[in-house]
């Protein structure tokens, strides 16, 4: 693939591996980091119409291709197997009403097949990855320049988002021999991870012009989003479902700004 016909932010990814890898460790421990960063920019394709569904793994190949060139990681359905920590973390911003039973019905029969429901690319509706990267050292500032407001230069650091599983097995059957292209549904992946029921019931709030959908438990542990939304104020039975603990962050780099503002509109019943 060649850098001058990329465009946008997609292009010093192309130049990056063009070039030879830095022989310091720190910095070549920076450049992964920076490479994985610029791919998420490529997450932006699954809001495009395409003819056929099952092209979108395939529409990213050739992007795919440079990242893994840079990383040496080993990519899986969309998402890298050393990066997991931040590409299992996503949320459909604009999800359909309905409940669970569509929700798993829907993942269940998808067609045509793309990727299994954990990868972003199975999804035909938006959505976003919820950790930040990296975060702003304290200290930064905003002055006014006559009628344009102007931001300091401020240090942004790697945030600590840590895996908390242990991937032990994955099979991803190819309808191509490149691990870039189609799918087939026999996809999947073994993890080894720690699970827990929820802790009570959870109050789904709908969209209004104010927020986006979103709930939170009962007993006040916390808010969640789920891949549905709903018409009015519900409440759902935990039912058969359970929490995975994909990752987690201190506090002193947390950056998920969208998840602490849906905290502040919690409003937990008496």
């Amino acid at each position: 693939m060649n850098g001058s016909v990329v465009h946008g932010s997609l292009r010093p990814l192309i130049a990056m591996a063009q070039e030879p890898e830095p022989e310091d460790p720190g910095e070549a421990s920076l450049r992964v980091r920076d490479a994985y960063a610029r791919w998420d920019e490529t997450l932006t394709i699954q809001t495009r119409e395409w003819s056929f569904g099952e092209d979108l793994l395939p529409g990213i190949a050739g992007l795919d291709e440079e990242c893994a060139r840079i990383t040496n990681d080993t990519y899986l359905a969309g998402l890298w197997s050393r990066d997991w920590q931040y590409g299992l973390v996503w949320e459909v911003t604009n999800p359909e009403i309905g409940d669970l039973d569509a929700s798993l019905r829907q993942k269940r029969q998808s067609s045509p097949y793309v990727a299994p429901s954990w990868s972003w690319a199975s999804q035909t509706r938006q959505f976003e990855l919820l950790p930040n990267r990296r975060y702003f050292l304290e200290g930064s500032s905003e002055e006014n320049d006559g009628a344009q407001k102007v931001m300091s230069v401020s240090e942004t650091l790697p945030c600590h988002v840590c895996p908390e599983f242990v991937l032990v097995r994955h099979a991803m059957d190819l309808q191509w021999r490149s691990q870039f292209g189609r799918l087939n549904s026999g996809s999947h992946i073994c993890l080894l991870a720690k699970l827990a029921a929820f802790s009570s019931d959870v109050i789904i709030e709908p969209r209004t012009s104010e927020h986006p959908p979103f709930g939170y438990f009962v007993d006040g542990s916390g808010i969640c989003v789920f891949d549905w939304t709903v018409e009015s104020t519900q409440v759902q039975p935990p039912g058969k479902m359970q929490l995975l603990l994909a990752s987690s962050c201190c506090f002193q780099t947390n950056n998920w700004p969208k998840l602490q503002w849906l905290v502040s509109l919690r409003n937990t019943p008496e």
